[in-house]
């Protein structure tokens, strides 16, 4: 339904002679935002974390992603992990941040997936648990996931230290 509601306003807009500005599409990315599009959700909270086209602000960033996150969204779940991960938006929380790699990971989100790994092998927010970590950068790699494969090898080689 809020698919179709986002379609009819930007076929309301072409109709009236509007073009497909980027203020048309920013336009009805929050209207579909606001009607509870996922991945409008998703590409609002990115507009926020970067700043396009409006004000930079990270909390507003969070806001958008955990509500396309709470519906499934994987991509949401993995950058609402990020924020948690690195305490943008919202206060650091490293058990929050793997709740929600988790979430994405087992969606086969293959960037979640990466991060639970580190998360695994340094004991961020879990407790340390090696197999755990190299089970979740299997799954990455399997994605051919470059970065997996690089931090895989790159704890291997520091002995799980620092990961």
């Amino acid at each position: 339904m809020t698919r179709i509601f986002s379609i009819l306003i930007a076929v309301l807009f072409l109709s009236l002679g509007q073009t497909a500005s980027a203020q048309t599409v920013k336009f009805v990315d929050r209207v579909s935002a606001f009607m509870g599009n996922a991945e409008a959700q998703v590409s609002l909270g990115e507009a926020y974390f970067w700043g396009y086209g409006v004000e930079q602000d990270n909390a507003k960033a969070v806001k958008w992603w955990r509500l396309a996150a709470e519906q499934g969204n994987a991509s949401s779940q993995s950058l609402l992990g990020v924020a948690y991960y690195s305490g943008e938006g919202v206060e650091q929380d490293y058990a929050e941040a793997a709740k929600w790699f988790r979430l994405a990971g087992e969606q086969g989100d293959a960037f979640a997936q990466n991060y639970l790994a580190a998360a695994y092998a340094g004991g961020y927010g879990v407790e340390q648990d090696y197999a755990e970590a190299r089970k979740w950068w299997r799954l990455s790699e399997e994605q051919d996931d470059e970065d997996a494969k690089q931090l895989a090898e790159e704890c291997v080689r520091k002995e799980y230290k620092d990961c």
